[in-house]
């Protein structure tokens, strides 16, 4: 079955959906929460994670003190991490809207209502014609034992993400399971040629 698709402009809304997180980091000796959907894993070991940031306080205050954290919120704080998104940490003191706590690392503050707090330190830089591309390397994970599975993973569904489609501008949650990664493919390996 061929599938018609549509030639589209290319411009910065090509993918269907990111998640959202928060990344803290302290702004002149202050906590500071900034709403970040650009933002992914890099690398496997060790971890490293990646997060773009444009002309912010947060951008300028990681390229400081080259530590910051990646909270992942769950949908109940959507309200909270909107707010962090729409004001200015250059304009405001943001370090009330959530409880924080501190790991290993002193500029890199937890949003603690966050049910995943990462703490990383600053790797490798890239600059962007609009963001600063920052790689981090893992420090600390820090998990919410409901948020787990007996086993000690991440449970997903307890975590409970949300994600950002974008021009749209609209927050997702995470729908059901839908297949196992790495496995579901294997019945289909006999119909590619050469393995």
């Amino acid at each position: 079955m061929i599938v018609e698709k549509d030639q589209l402009r290319v411009n910065r809304f090509f993918l269907p959906g990111m998640p959202v997180v928060l990344v803290g980091a302290m702004v002149d000796g202050r906590v500071n929460f900034m709403t970040v959907a650009f933002v992914g894993q890099v690398n496997f070991s060790p971890p490293m994670l990646g997060i773009s940031i444009g002309d912010h306080a947060t951008r300028d205050a990681i390229l400081k003190t080259r530590q910051f954290s990646v909270n992942v919120p769950s949908r109940g704080l959507l309200k909270r991490v909107d707010l962090m998104g729409l004001v200015s940490g250059r304009e405001r003191d943001k370090s009330k809207v959530f409880n924080v706590s501190f790991g290993r690392l002193p500029m890199a503050p937890f949003a603690e209502e966050c049910p995943v707090n990462v703490g990383l330190t600053v790797k490798h830089t890239l600059e962007l014609p609009g963001d600063v591309l920052f790689v981090g390397l893992v420090e600390e994970v820090l998990v919410d034992r409901q948020a787990l599975y007996q086993d000690g993973l991440v449970d997903v569904s307890k975590v409970d993400p949300f994600f950002l489609s974008m021009p749209d501008n609209i927050y997702w949650s995470l729908g059901g399971q839908c297949g196992a990664a790495w496995h579901d493919g294997l019945p289909l390996r006999d119909s590619v040629p050469g393995l």
